[in-house]
């Protein structure tokens, strides 16, 4: 039987034979504040195939703490200083369908929406009646909706009504795939919404819509005209010789440029159009309801006023620009899908590169 008193081995606490490390206070791994978790700082590291020394262990201490920052006062606004959150805002907010996104404010005691340009809130969808529901808010406050014998029926979560009194997180379904939500917003929680579409839709440099954007209206107002036999425009126009502004001046002048173009259109067109950043330097107009010679002639105010731009430029003399545009009217010549009166805008923008720039064709 060993003797247990038996020290005839190693120093360090090894056994041979024994490749484990017994670790005294001396060698137990030191856990700083400072240490990220998964990585351990040993005070000393052994070798299980190397006996350790005998001298006394250094003792380490753990590294000061860095003096705390001192809190910062700050002076909140007013406005955030609330006792009460007052979530008394009601809004429509478009979870599903073409306008995604999309929030709505109602503000008054009665308000209708459908497909008509004559409802309060409008929403060009196919599967939307021209007045699909009435909403109406009560003397007790609750808000009442009302079926308006819609053609493809209106739900309140998945269920189909002809009448209901909504609250705060019902979910609405006008017709086949657009869906609404019903919510109370207090102030921040209106902005951060407005936000967050805001940024979902426009485009960061010119602050006009994206294609994104641009591609789902397109659908939505094709399907529109061809239904009502109306008139539908494209104007698809490209900055002439863009590439070299950018090879000559740099980037950021060509960021000037675009905000400048983007500025222009947005001064030419109506209300009710819509401008769009195309990619690039290329950008889209889409308006309704005007024949192909009125096209036309927006076309060519559009270019001359690019053709006006004066853009300064550190250094150099003033920068003058030109722009191409490409114009169709789906009016008594018809397309079958929105990418073929696309493509039909796009032929005739490279129709008017080939024949010298600076130049709307709106006729092949």
């Amino acid at each position: 039987m060993k003797d247990p008193t038996n020290n005839n081995h190693p120093p360090g606490g090894m056994r041979q034979g024994d490749h484990s490390v017994q670790r005294t206070d001396a060698t137990r791994p030191y856990l700083s504040q400072h240490t990220p978790l998964g990585r351990l700082d040993f005070q000393q590291q052994s070798s299980p195939f190397t006996p350790m020394s005998t001298s006394p262990p250094v003792q380490s201490h753990p590294p000061e703490r860095a003096p705390e920052e001192a809190t910062v006062i700050t002076q909140v606004p007013e406005n955030l200083i609330r006792k009460e959150v007052q979530r008394d805002r009601m809004y429509l907010l478009v979870i599903a369908g073409a306008f995604t996104g999309q929030m709505f404010h109602f503000d008054g005691q009665r308000a209708n929406i459908g497909r008509s340009s004559n409802c309060d809130i409008v929403l060009r969808d196919n599967d939307i009646s021209r007045v699909h529901v009435e909403l109406e808010v009560l003397p007790d406050g609750d808000v009442l909706m009302v079926d308006k014998g819609s053609t493809n029926g209106t739900f309140v979560n998945g269920r189909k009504v002809s009448q209901a009194i909504i609250v705060d997180g019902d979910r609405i379904q006008l017709g086949l795939s657009t869906i609404l939500k019903f919510s109370l917003h207090d102030e921040l929680e209106e902005q951060l919404q407005r936000r967050l579409y805001q940024n979902a839709i426009l485009d960061g440099l010119t602050q006009l819509h994206n294609r994104k954007y641009f591609d789902e209206q397109l659908a939505t107002e094709f399907s529109f005209a061809k239904r009502h036999q109306s008139a539908l425009s494209i104007l698809l126009m490209d900055v002439d010789h863009f590439k070299s502004v950018n090879d000559t001046y740099g980037h950021p002048v060509g960021d000037v440029v675009l905000q400048q173009v983007a500025m222009s259109l947005q001064n030419v067109i109506r209300k009710e159009d819509l401008v769009a950043r195309y990619g690039g330097e290329e950008f889209v107009i889409l308006t309704r309801g005007i024949m192909p010679t009125q096209a036309a002639i927006l076309g060519e105010r559009i270019r001359s006023s690019i053709e006006a731009l004066s853009i300064p430029v550190s250094g150099y003399p003033p920068l003058k620009i030109t722009i191409s545009i490409g114009c169709v009217t789906m009016h008594k010549q018809q397309f079958d899908t929105p990418e073929t009166l696309l493509q039909e805008s796009d032929d005739r923008l490279y129709m008017a590169k080939r024949n010298g720039r600076n130049q709307v064709v709106a006729e092949r």
